[in-house]
């Protein structure tokens, strides 16, 4: 599966946060693999913190990325720079609410 196409990445990238916790959930129910990646070693978590951080930084949104967390992506995984999630999401100012979900 191209990680572009992916219901979850069109979710992330399109939707709201209300459809990317349904997309988690649907997936994982149904033994999709969550742990894909993009052409540049990116998961789905890379792309919420590096392009959608201001959604996913709600209080009410955070719940999303823990069930991402939850579903089986390896936060520590290391993109083709060498950076993990938390890496990116660290240079940002402001997520301190993404940054105590992935440290939990």
């Amino acid at each position: 599966m191209n990680f572009e196409d992916s219901r979850l990445y069109r979710a992330i990238v399109d939707e709201g946060v209300s459809t990317v916790a349904a997309k988690v959930r649907e997936l994982t129910e149904s033994g999709r693999d969550v742990t894909i990646r993009d052409a540049h070693a990116r998961t789905f978590l890379h792309v919420m913190v590096i392009e959608h951080a201001d959604k996913f930084n709600d209080p009410h949104a955070v719940a999303a990325v823990y069930q991402v967390c939850l579903a089986g992506i390896d936060v520590n995984a290391r993109d083709d720079a060498g950076d993990t999630a938390l890496h990116h999401l660290v240079r940002q100012p402001g997520n301190w609410r993404i940054l105590v979900a992935l440290l939990r």
